[in-house]
């Protein structure tokens, strides 16, 4: 039975912590992240609109899913907070999903990058 060497196994895994299967799945002893990438479009996407510190006029942005776009991220309270706390003030740029992200990133200082629902995001790369 193959359950028999699982807990023997090395395993190579893109994320230490899986939502609903917990340590069962990685044991940093001796298993090994694979970290995620950022593919060549995006990075060409970001250069492209890097900007020199004072040309940033944002503090700081975020942009992806949270309790009031998807209902996978209800009970995410740090991404509604962002929301609650961030949303329409001027100096920084919080919401969902927007075309112009690259360039918001470029115009920003800092990228926030809450917990979502895995442990890795392509948030923590660009």
């Amino acid at each position: 039975e193959y359950r028999n060497y699982i807990a023997h196994s090395i395993f190579l895994v893109t994320e230490a912590l899986t939502p609903e299967c917990g340590p069962s799945c990685f044991n940093p002893w001796k298993d090994v992240v694979l970290p995620g990438h950022t593919d060549y479009f995006r990075y060409r996407r970001m250069r492209a609109f890097n900007r020199p510190t004072e040309e940033r006029t944002l503090l700081f942005n975020f942009h992806g899913r949270h309790p009031g776009l998807c209902h996978l991220y209800k009970e995410n309270r740090v991404r509604g907070k962002i929301m609650e706390a961030f949303a329409g003030k001027p100096g920084v740029s919080v919401g969902g999903f927007t075309d112009d992200y690259f360039e918001r990133m470029g115009l920003s200082h800092f990228c926030l990058v809450p917990m979502g629902t895995s442990s890795w995001t392509n948030h923590l790369y660009e």
